[in-house]
């Protein structure tokens, strides 16, 4: 074997070293579900607390948006001023680093609240519907009921690595001959 061969094999293997050490890890980043649950806060008929439970893996930078049905206003958030804006029915949040977020809204006496939303992870560029607890969506956007949400989990960067490690091991086992 000559010194380049040589040379090319140690960097293939560190390849397959490094694309073992981090393909775990990759492959954990992002938003897995936002969960939505309601309860009556007790002080009165028409007053609502909603939490929105996020089930990820830190570090995190989320935007939620949720809109409320007719009638039902916005009253205060557990966030700081500066992550959530109210603009008519819709109430936009920031969630960073945080495992949830608990609002309150007021409306009529119904006894159900009707919200839909929607989230993206700005770091993973994952994105799903805000489903209610006990229930199940899939990419489609069909829900069914109990379990967990489900999401398309991408790895980053993963086929970049595997492409270059494949163009290398290939150009070591043609190239390096003469």
């Amino acid at each position: 074997m000559d010194k380049h061969f040589k040379v090319g094999l140690c960097l293939c293997l560190l390849w397959v070293v490094i694309l073992v050490i981090i393909t775990p890890f990759s492959y954990a980043v992002g938003v897995v579900s936002v969960v939505r649950s309601v309860s009556d806060t007790g002080k009165s008929n028409d007053e609502f607390e909603i939490t929105l439970k996020i089930n990820d893996s830190m570090p995190s930078f989320l935007g939620l948006k949720e809109i409320m049905p007719n009638g039902y206003t916005f009253i205060s958030t557990s966030l700081p001023q500066d992550q959530y804006k109210v603009s008519g029915n819709t109430i936009a949040f920031v969630a960073i680093n945080t495992s949830d977020i608990r609002y309150i809204i007021k409306g009529p006496p119904s006894g159900k609240v009707s919200l839909k939303g929607t989230w993206v992870d700005m770091l993973s560029d994952n994105k799903g519907d805000i489903i209610y607890a006990g229930t199940i969506s899939d990419q489609n956007g069909s829900v069914s009921s109990a379990g967990a949400s489900k999401s398309n989990i991408v790895t980053p960067g993963f086929e970049i690595m595997i492409g270059v490690f494949a163009m290398a091991c290939i150009s070591l086992l043609y190239g390096g001959r003469k």
